[in-house]
């Protein structure tokens, strides 16, 4: 069976942590991994830019404020975390190491090998920041023809590279059964995330020749919004051919929704883009007054290709927390390394030590400006976790029972990792999360001889779960389908709590 935390991301990390959970399901290594790999890439870039520090003083100094630095804005790190993050973090501290390596060979292996796991491991938030060496490597061969030609190869290894994960994982993907459900995945992100709006703008006539097109229904697509795709397999094909005719025959710029998710935007990261232009505008000042016209190309080319990164999520429609959070602190962390320490430090001992404390004030400021609201969603986030436990506790007691958590009983803004979960209890599933369609979820319903959800709910001793207080859509969705659910039992977590459903056919 696949993990389910194999999903959206390259099959051989999937592979490595299904391997590690046969020799040992009770310690979560999907959490392990990802705090390893922050763990490690964090102490590394470190080394890097004290390297040149000989005073034992001054390199206390600047490690505190590079940590700062590097975890300022970073609000996924030791709290939530997902592959994405931990990818963008990757490609950060190499661009931060990339900024401060002296060239050497091993270098390079290293940056390109670093590349590599973040793109293994999620290659959309890679994606995303890979422009970003541009106009480091630019900088660094500024006036150097030799230099240019030498990074424009190692920028072309790294694209072989990454050709090669691709490739690779388009093979085992195929051998594997992944490859139809991430067609159905791309085509119903994209649909619910960029087209749903715009087609329920267009005329219901064209509505009607567009479902008609992709032998789609309005009900179809009403199980699709739920997550129940696991009612009738058949509407994969159907929503991918729905997202593909839209894409050839209809689908148009809309420049009023650009505009709104410009206000909308500008509205949710206020804050950041102040942070953001006030490093920037700083740093400008400071290269204009020395006279640095490379340090200001650096400057000006960086918070060029920030921007272009911005716009191309304004028009895809698609500004998430996780992304955006990071890339903030991608622009501050760059801008803050280059404002503080792009020089050799070694001979500015004195001068360095001065602009350290007041930068460490600065940044303090910031800190506490910024991140005040963390608290409350650490508080939050524990409030969460201690729930999952007693929901854990009572599966545990219940071993022969079989339950499904319904995605409506979840904050979905909350991603939590426990570093120790007992595994062993495996009597229950996520039904309606990204995880529940993956070819892991139709095997597990299988080896309870279900060919479907229906099939499943209507077993002697399987339960439906719904938060107590909360909206329960499934319920209408149920009895759509010719089910009826009856309140049996209730888990006492804390304030919300749980109801636990039994279903009946009509």
């Amino acid at each position: 069976n696949f993990s389910i935390h194999g999903i959206y991301m390259i099959f051989p990390i999937t592979l490595l942590l299904n391997i590690l959970y046969m020799i040992c399901n009770k310690i979560d290594w999907y959490a392990i991994f990802l705090l390893s790999c922050e763990m490690f890439f964090y102490v590394i870039t470190m080394n890097k830019i004290t390297y040149n520090v000989k005073n034992i003083g001054l390199k206390i100094i600047i490690l505190l404020l590079s940590a700062i630095i590097i975890t300022l804005f970073f609000y996924t790190y030791l709290v939530l975390i997902t592959y994405t993050e931990v990818s963008i973090f990757i490609i950060i501290c190499m661009l931060i190491y990339f900024l401060f390596s002296d060239d050497s060979k091993k270098d390079k292996i290293f940056i390109a090998i670093s590349i590599a796991l973040a793109f293994t491991i999620r290659k959309k938030g890679c994606e995303m920041l890979l422009p970003l060496f541009l106009p480091i490597g630019l900088y660094k061969s500024y006036h150097d023809k030799k230099k240019l030609i030498e990074y424009c190869k190692f920028g072309a290894i790294i694209g072989i590279i990454l050709l090669g994960i691709l490739g690779t994982n388009y093979i085992i993907d195929d051998i594997s059964g992944w490859k139809s459900y991430n067609e159905y995945n791309i085509a119903r992100s994209k649909y619910y995330d960029y087209y749903q709006t715009s087609i329920n703008n267009l005329s219901e006539t064209e509505r009607e020749v567009l479902y008609g097109k992709s032998d789609i229904s309005k009900s179809d697509l009403e199980l699709i919004g739920k997550y129940y795709i696991g009612l009738d397999n058949s509407i994969k094909e159907k929503i991918v051919n729905l997202v593909d005719i839209y894409e050839k025959e209809y689908k148009k710029i809309d420049l009023m929704q650009i505009k709104d998710n410009f206000l909308e935007f500008t509205k949710d990261y206020s804050k950041e883009l102040i942070c953001v232009t006030l490093i920037t505008t700083i740093t400008i000042i400071i290269s204009l007054i020395k006279k640095n016209e490379k340090k200001l190309y650096l400057i000006l080319e960086i918070f060029f290709v920030f921007l272009l990164i911005i716009f191309y999520l304004l028009h895809k429609g698609r500004i998430v927390e996780h992304v955006m959070k990071p890339l903030f602190f991608a622009q501050i962390a760059l801008n803050c390394m280059i404002l503080f320490f792009n020089e050799k430090i070694e001979y500015n001992e004195k001068y360095y030590k001065i602009r350290s404390i007041i930068a460490i004030g600065i940044l303090l400021a910031l800190l506490v400006f910024i991140n005040i609201r963390q608290i409350y969603k650490f508080k939050k986030n524990v409030f969460f976790a201690n729930e999952e436990k007693k929901q854990y506790e009572y599966y545990k007691n219940n071993k022969n029972n079989f339950y499904i958590q319904d995605v409506n009983a979840y904050d979905n803004d909350i991603r939590r990792i426990t570093i120790i979960k007992d595994n062993n209890v495996q009597n229950y599933m996520t039904f309606g999360d990204w995880s529940a369609f993956s070819p892991a979820y139709y095997e597990k319903i299988k080896n309870l001889n279900a060919n479907n959800l229906i099939d499943l709910c209507l077993k002697e001793n399987v339960y439906l779960v719904a938060r107590k207080y909360g909206v329960i859509e499934s319920l209408r969705i149920w009895e759509q389908n010719n089910i009826y659910l009856t309140k049996i039992d209730e888990i006492d977590v804390n304030y919300i709590g749980y109801d636990v459903y039994k279903a009946y056919p009509k």
